[in-house]
């Protein structure tokens, strides 16, 4: 896998990310969530899949645009109601 270095790379990420859990998802418009507390055994692969891309600081928005843009995330507006809902 290769690290990290322009939006064209994201993608590449993402699906490594959902391949490792399905609870990956976007949360609001600026934040992701990669901690998966249903299969602890998932944290070590994403663990992993993290160090080896390497830094994503630079590119938070768009890994939650490509999060978002897949469906897989949760909206702040609606919070409480779906708390726990990936659309």
């Amino acid at each position: 896998m290769p690290k990290l270095k322009t939006a064209a790379d994201v993608p590449q990420l993402v699906d490594a990310l959902i391949d490792a859990s399905p609870d990956i998802a976007a949360i609001g418009d600026d934040m992701f969530c990669v901690i998966d507390l249903d299969r602890p055994d998932a944290n070590a692969k994403i663990e992993a899949i993290l160090e080896e891309f390497g830094p994503r600081d630079h590119l938070l928005l768009d890994i939650v645009a490509c999060l978002k843009n897949r469906g897989r995330f949760i909206s702040l507006d609606r919070w409480p109601a779906e708390a726990g809902t990936i659309h």
